[in-house]
């Protein structure tokens, strides 16, 4: 078993998605941040 932000990072890892998509669905928002091109208040 695994948590949804391990599936996430595994999926990003294998680059299936983006940072950006990966911040948007994750539980830990600090985990994905630093991944972002853009802050995350841009995105919001």
């Amino acid at each position: 078993m695994q948590t949804l932000d391990d599936a996430i990072q595994d999926l990003l890892t294998k680059k299936r998605i983006s940072p950006e998509e990966a911040y948007e669905k994750c539980i830990d928002k600090n985990r994905f941040a630093k991944l972002l091109k853009t802050p995350p208040d841009a995105l919001q």
